[in-house]
């Protein structure tokens, strides 16, 4: 028997609703072996720095949860991690975190969670473009490992991924901690009214 597909039609619904019925391209399906990984490039026109960022840029990937996104996709850059006060978890090196690692190490920092009541769940990752020689020098000692670190300004999100499991696919995966609603009142987004 085979397994169900993700269908990212209902998704898709929310995201434009949330980010407006322009602001994303048509969803392509890629490759993956992470589940079904559907590609939405962002259409909104890029400014005149951020072109100049992402004429020189590397491609990352920075994983992410629901809340965050908007707020990301919003700037079309990642924000920096740079205040413990606020809960800002980033070690002894501030700045807007990436991975070289691509989608597979990217999903660790993501959540998976069933916005759409449907049984499937989705993961948000953003592709980020940046100059390799823009990146942060790490705290004496430490060791990147496949992570960089950006300074916001420095950063362009070009797409959103979205990798979608259904419930029996995240059974057999090692991902936890799965809310099983959207808890959207935790959401950021500059564009619509609290």
């Amino acid at each position: 028997m085979a397994m169900a597909v993700p269908n990212v039609t209902r998704l898709m619904k929310i995201l434009r609703f949330r980010m407006g019925p322009d602001e994303l391209g048509e969803p392509v399906q890629e490759k993956a072996q992470h589940g079904v990984v559907y590609r939405l490039e962002l259409k909104r026109p890029l400014t005149q720095k951020q072109q100049d960022a992402a004429s020189q840029g590397t491609e990352y990937h920075h994983g992410c949860k629901w809340p965050a996104t908007w707020s990301i996709l919003h700037g079309r850059c990642l924000h920096e991690s740079n205040d413990k006060d606020k809960g800002h978890n980033f070690g002894d090196d501030p700045g807007a975190y990436v991975t070289t690692g691509g989608l597979g190490q990217a999903l660790g920092y993501s959540r998976f969670t069933m916005p759409c009541g449907d049984g499937v769940f989705w993961a948000p990752v953003v592709e980020v473009l940046a100059n390799p020689y823009k990146q942060r020098p790490l705290s004496k000692g430490k060791k990147s490992g496949n992570q960089r670190i950006f300074a916001s300004k420095d950063t362009v999100v070009m797409a959103l991924l979205v990798v979608g499991r259904t419930a029996k696919q995240m059974e057999a995966s090692s991902m936890c901690h799965l809310p099983l609603e959207w808890m959207q009142d935790i959401e950021i987004n500059p564009t619509l009214p609290h």
